[in-house]
């Protein structure tokens, strides 16, 4: 009798992060070997059972001899690099373009890297979907610059059947350590909750479950839908800006009043420049204060875009989703 054949592998890069261990634990779900490509930061909440390695993922040296040790996997994700509003321009491109770069050239079956819906620049948007958006770097900042020059290097230089580009919105969910934690930081600080522009807080705040980010990484991996193409991951639920606010503040602060303070979107950029102005000069890659210029755009744009695309592949997918190897 033959034995089964041993479950397909992949490599998580970025897996001790927010999106790359929720990823990490997907797969596991499904059966998958994991492995897990750490840099500094040590492991939290990985799948019993992942593989731990310790490396740089933006030197592919690295991982040509990992892959020669340990045997080339099947899929590789990359949810590793530099997810800030402030930083040093060459951090973000080493790690935001060093490293999907630097798993292309290892022979996989396909590498899935998770890029940003910042690629399509930040302003109103009115439900256009991924062929309708081309990559605009309307805010001149170094993350949605770096996340479009990967995705263009990637397209340039690998076969359209070997990658997926997954570009998640607003990510919120268990082990969130970025967006609530800088809203609840500000609610805590504030009597008021502030809008800028014109929307006065009805405009969409994209919000994308981290569960929903493991789910396409897998969908990717496991169907050709998507091959070559970008897409959009955001909850097809919308929420506006002003409640997502008071969602937070009513479970972190219950009782707590707040008032609606809207203000010119004007007023809103100059806080901002002068926190990302502050933040750079001592070349933090955390802000020194909210709103950065980067993010007062963000609140102030009614980010309103299509899961078409997305909500397709998923139900391509669905019948291997819940299968496992």
């Amino acid at each position: 009798m033959n034995a089964a054949p041993p479950p397909p592998t992949v490599w998580v890069a970025g897996a001790a992060g927010f999106i790359g261990a929720a990823v990490a634990r997907r797969f596991a779900e499904a059966g998958w070997r994991v492995v897990a490509l750490l840099h500094r930061r040590a492991p939290t909440a990985l799948p019993d059972g992942a593989r731990v390695e310790s490396l740089d993922a933006s030197d592919p040296a690295a991982l040509a001899a990992l892959a020669a040790r340990i045997g080339r996997p099947d899929i590789a994700v990359n949810a590793a690099g530099l997810a800030s509003d402030v930083g040093p321009r060459a951090l973000f491109r080493r790690l935001n373009v060093g490293i999907p770069l630097a798993l292309a050239p290892i022979p996989l079956r396909k590498l899935v890297h998770v890029s940003s819906s910042d690629v399509y620049g930040i302003r109103d948007f009115r439900g256009e979907g991924e062929d309708d958006l081309p990559f605009d770097d309307n805010v001149g900042n170094p993350y949605p610059a770096t996340k479009i020059e990967a995705e263009r290097r990637l397209a340039a230089e690998v076969a359209p059947e070997r990658f997926v580009c997954l570009r998640p919105c607003a990510v919120w969910g268990e082990g969130d350590r970025t967006l609530e934690p800088r809203a609840a930081a500000f609610l805590r600080a504030s009597p008021f909750i502030v809008h800028f522009g014109p929307h006065r807080g009805r405009n969409r705040w994209p919000l994308c479950d981290v569960r929903l980010v493991a789910d396409a990484a897998l969908a990717a991996a496991l169907v050709p839908d998507w091959d070559g193409r970008g897409v959009t991951v955001i909850d097809h639920a919308r929420t506006t800006i002003d409640g997502w606010y008071r969602g937070i503040a009513a479970r972190l602060f219950p009782g707590r009043r707040y008032r609606t303070l809207c203000l010119p979107r004007a007023a809103g950029f100059a806080l901002g420049a002068l926190s990302s102005g502050l933040s750079n000069l001592l070349r933090r890659t955390h802000p020194v204060f909210d709103p950065t210029f980067y993010s007062a755009h963000h609140v102030a744009a009614d980010l309103d875009l299509s899961a078409a695309r997305l909500l397709s592949g998923l139900a391509s997918a669905a019948p291997l989703l819940n299968a496992r190897f």
